[in-house]
């Protein structure tokens, strides 16, 4: 079998990046006589082990995909030109579409773009979704928001597998800490991340430091006063951001809307308590098999933080760590996901299991096109 990934590039700091990597690795590696490719607009993307990545322009697409021949076309993300673009050309050839929205269907996601997002989602995606065999939704919840917008699609969940950022130490066995540390990772989008909802909950929780990492989070005091058990940080990734991890209490996350989130799942196998809003789409799978805290009305600053110190301190925190570490390194790993993919993929390729014989694997090899 010959799968085709479009699209991902070599930021680091990227949630659909890194899926699109971790992912078709986990496929070479699970199907070592298939082929996987991934196509790409950056120059500076690396092969992982075992996939092939080719260079293309956005004009260059449709012939590329017509040399390649693939079985399935796996398309990422939404509201990019160039997955109609691959769309289409993958119905002129015959081959089969599957999309990964990762998020890109959700409503609030879609009321906040302009006018023009807006319109190019209604038309130009709509009809790039009526061309899709089949879309892969990463929670019940976001395969709901798939079939609001397009009732005629087939979704299958299939879950993010996201790789473990390094030997997941024993529940309970973090460095003592002279005061509660709470952490989070991400982009300073104060909407949707729910970041306003976090500095008021730092207030209430002044016993507590709260350490935020990720890019431009300094803008954060043009929007007002920071409290002062905030810490604003830089970007953390791969070992530091696993030594950041360790070395808190507990993961907090507070968005308003969120597919899945990797930063949530990474924390689950550091064996780290987590806390999540209800608005986040993991917060069904948290709540069902005990895997952390769910915090039922993240804007109420003062609720929560008492539903948060009574979480740590007490056994139930400890318990469901346990219980999340299990879950996040063998249900949430690239290689189950992966697993599971290649079912769906069954959905809509004949003989989906079997080797491709189209062309040379060209493994580890970057081609420009």
């Amino acid at each position: 079998m010959h799968v085709v990934h479009a699209f991902a590039d070599s930021r680091l700091v990227s949630g659909v990046n890194q899926s699109v990597w971790q992912l078709s690795a986990a496929q070479a590696a699970m199907y070592p006589d298939s082929q996987v490719t991934v196509l790409t607009f950056d120059p500076r993307a690396t092969a992982p082990p075992g996939v092939r990545v080719v260079l293309v322009s956005p004009h260059s697409v449709p012939a590329v995909l017509a040399r390649l021949r693939p079985d399935v076309l796996h398309l990422h993300s939404v509201l990019r030109p160039t997955l109609t673009i691959a769309t289409l050309a993958a119905r002129r050839l015959g081959v089969p579409v599957v999309a990964s929205p990762r998020g890109g269907y959700a409503p609030r996601a879609i009321a906040r773009r302009n006018l023009l997002k807006r319109s190019y989602t209604r038309s130009v995606e709509l009809l790039r979704m009526r061309h899709t065999q089949l879309f892969l939704a990463l929670t019940d919840r976001e395969g709901r928001d798939i079939r609001a917008l397009y009732p005629d699609a087939i979704v299958r969940t299939v879950g993010n597998g996201i790789a473990p950022l390094v030997a997941a130490p024993v529940a309970g066995q973090h460095p003592p800490h002279r005061r509660p540390s709470l952490i989070y990772l991400g982009r300073p989008d104060v909407e949707h991340k729910g970041l306003d909802r976090l500095m008021r909950l730092a207030a209430e929780l002044p016993e507590a430091e709260v350490l935020m990492y990720g890019d431009g989070l300094e803008r954060l005091h043009r929007d007002g006063p920071v409290p002062t058990n905030v810490r604003l940080m830089g970007v953390a990734a791969g070992p530091e951001k696993a030594a950041a991890l360790i070395g808190s209490s507990c993961y907090v996350h507070l968005s308003r809307w969120e597919a899945y989130g990797r930063s949530i799942v990474e924390a689950m196998g550091l064996s780290v308590p987590v806390a999540i809003s209800a608005e986040c789409d993991l917060a069904d799978e948290i709540r069902r098999l005990g895997l952390g805290l769910v915090l039922a009305d993240a804007d109420d600053a003062g609720g929560s933080a008492r539903a948060l110190r009574r979480y740590l301190d007490s056994p139930l925190a400890e318990q469901s760590t346990r219980r999340a570490r299990e879950w996040a390194l063998t249900e949430a790993t690239p290689s189950a996901v992966a697993q599971r993919i290649a079912q769906a993929y069954a959905a809509v390729i004949p003989d989906a299991a079997e080797p491709s014989d189209v062309g040379p694997s060209g493994r580890n090899s970057i081609i420009n096109h």
